[in-house]
């Protein structure tokens, strides 16, 4: 699996450096960013390629539990992370 290298730019920065955006606009599209990424990285651990062991690390249930809690899916897009036997 290879993460995507915009998310180098976005997230390889120190939390303590992170600015949440001015505008109910700019959060909106931060937000909405955020949750893209999240769901893409699930899906790739979901995919068939990915080493079954991805399932098992705390730090990936947790951003499943996050997410489905938190973002949702808007209607006509495609993907998001599968729940059921894999929602530990």
């Amino acid at each position: 699996m290879h993460a995507d290298p915009a998310w180098i730019e976005r997230y390889g920065r120190s939390i303590d450096d992170f600015h949440i955006p001015q505008g109910q606009a700019a959060r909106r599209a931060c937000a909405a960013e955020v949750g893209s990424d999240g769901y893409q990285l699930l899906v790739a651990i979901d995919a068939g390629a990915a080493p079954g062991w991805l399932h098992d690390v705390p730090a990936v249930a947790v951003l499943r539990r996050v997410w489905l809690q938190n973002f949702h899916l808007a209607e006509g897009e495609v993907g998001g992370p599968r729940g059921g036997d894999r929602d530990r």
